[in-house]
């Protein structure tokens, strides 16, 4: 009777782990930590009571002592959930006090709420969502645009933008983008249109197979490239994508859902990138194009000279610039700009240099904030004068000055 009544404990015990790993799945915060709580006592029973049957006293001490153990690193969770969750209330409190969002920011632990990713649904747009406060639009190229490309029209000078998740402008508002400023600009003086191109992750030999796929089609009179610095990678490599050293031995579906759903876990994780990084246990992507890991300079030179081989060719030039938001002399970016900005003139595209850029602006950083590493709208409106410097100078685009008459 004993051992029956044992077993039907033991499959209630497991019962209630299948139901609490069940509903888990839909918890958020503090309520993921209670419920592992509950798993954790469910384990307690089970082991405790495989323990009573065969007498083993040792063994009920020790997991006496793991069940202490490890409610307590559970309260400590939801401890510092409950802390972030508080910074989070008071910083949404403040952003309602505040025109400006980012005001806060320098107190904020997490990203703050009105500031996180909100997934929308959009008549015309194959996807869109909310950033960092900001409207991000998709057509079914990725880019920045709900409506479909007008035909080129003669009377007007065409200029395509093309360039990663720098030129879509991540972070911040489409009105903001350099490739927005560029055309507001110009059209006071000249009849005029910039196409943003830009799309999200986009290296260099896919900014080749968009201008292969796109000039044909929008028939432009010029082309910018906004160089990002990451562009040496390979198509759909990221930037951290080939040093992950130290990762936390956990199956990542598990390490996903907590950083997804708790505060904590962005925040662990945040802070131990971070930490990994500023030792030296761990690359960022400038320490490999700077080892030419994979012969990252390479594949870049080659992308380089079909690109520009390609546009003259069809008789368009290309003008580009290294983008970089936190320029700083003393850091590796400054090297790769160097590096970058040698490649694509020995290709045959027209760079606009940095020297003055880079001394003007030393040790400034430009990020939209920590969460958002992209340029800010400053950093944009710095880009579009550059450019704008440039092309002012561009022979063919003085042909569509406006007369005033």
């Amino acid at each position: 009777m004993g051992k029956l009544f044992c077993f039907i404990k033991l499959i209630l015990y497991g019962l209630g782990i299948s139901l609490v790993v069940y509903f888990i799945r839909f918890m958020l915060g503090i309520n993921i930590f209670l419920f592992i709580s509950g798993i954790i006592i469910f384990i307690y029973l089970i082991f405790k009571e495989i323990a009573v049957f065969f007498n083993l006293i040792k063994v009920k001490v020790i997991i006496n002592n793991l069940l202490f153990s490890s409610l307590i690193i559970v309260f400590l969770m939801i401890l510092g959930e409950s802390i972030l969750q508080v910074n989070q209330y008071w910083l949404k409190h403040k952003a309602k006090e505040s025109k400006v969002l980012g005001e806060k920011l320098d107190v904020a632990l997490t990203t703050p709420e009105y500031l996180d990713f909100k997934e929308l649904k959009m008549t015309g747009a194959n996807r869109a969502y909310l950033w960092m406060g900001k409207l991000h639009v998709f057509n079914e190229a990725n880019m920045r645009r709900i409506k479909p490309f007008s035909p080129k029209r003669k009377d007007i000078f065409r200029i395509t933008v093309v360039g990663d998740s720098l030129t879509y402008g991540e972070g911040v508002a489409e009105e903001d983008t350099y490739s927005a400023i560029i055309e507001k600009e110009l059209q006071k003086e000249y009849k005029v249109e910039v196409l943003n191109l830009g799309v999200m992750g986009y290296q260099s030999e896919d900014i080749l197979r968009l201008i292969k796929e796109y000039l044909p089609k929008l028939q432009p009179d010029l082309i910018i490239y906004g160089v990002c610095q990451n562009d040496f990678l390979p198509s759909e490599v990221e930037q951290y994508d080939n040093n992950m050293a130290y990762k936390v031995p956990l199956p990542r579906e598990f390490k996903d859902f907590f950083i997804k759903r708790t505060l904590t876990g962005q925040f662990l994780n945040d802070k131990y990138n971070r930490t990994l990084l500023r030792l030296h246990l761990r690359d960022d992507f400038q320490a490999d194009i700077l080892k030419d890991f994979y012969n990252y300079q390479t594949r870049f030179a080659n992308n380089a000279e079909e690109i520009s081989n390609f546009a003259l060719e069809n008789n368009v030039p290309i003008v580009a610039m290294v983008l970089d938001q936190n320029p700083s002399l003393k850091e590796k970016a400054r090297e790769i700009t160097l590096i970058a900005e040698k490649i694509l003139k020995e290709a045959g595209i027209m760079v606009i240099p940095t020297d003055d850029y880079y001394q003007q602006y030393d040790g400034r950083k430009m990020a939209v904030n920590v969460w958002e590493g992209h340029p800010n709208e400053q950093a944009h409106r710095i880009f579009a004068d550059y450019f704008l410097e440039h092309l002012k100078m561009v022979p063919e685009l003085r042909q569509y000055r406006i007369k005033n008459d």
